[in-house]
């Protein structure tokens, strides 16, 4: 797994950050952002370790993305046959098909699905 630092930002409360076109790869993002985006990844496998306050997944193809910890929600809108594994408080997909969820909602789960097979 390749191990990816995190950026240098000016300082914000809340700081996002984008992991953007990724094509297989092996990914162990180790980012302080509160907020993670991950666009456009094909055939890769993304650990995502520390506690963020949310995660944005669109376009996920043929990839397994493991996130420890979201202390929010998790949205995910596009995702193709590929592992989604998070533990948060809100779960959301959307226009999606073909995908292994594995969810640990400790308290009131709330889990919408919007025009997904899944």
């Amino acid at each position: 797994l390749k191990v990816l630092p995190t950026p240098t930002q000016t300082v914000e409360t809340n700081i996002n950050y984008t992991l953007n076109e990724i094509e297989g790869k092996d990914i162990v993002l180790q980012s302080e952002e509160d907020v993670i985006h991950l666009h456009a990844i094909h055939s890769s496998v993304i650990f995502i370790d520390k506690p963020k306050k949310s995660v944005h997944l669109s376009d996920i193809d043929s990839s397994v993305v493991f996130v420890s910890h979201v202390e929010g929600s998790v949205l995910a809108h596009r995702i193709t046959n590929s592992v989604i594994m998070v533990s948060c408080t809100q779960f959301r997909v959307h226009d999606s098909e073909n995908c292994l969820l594995s969810l640990n909602i400790p308290n009131h789960p709330v889990i919408e699905i919007g025009r997904a097979v899944v």
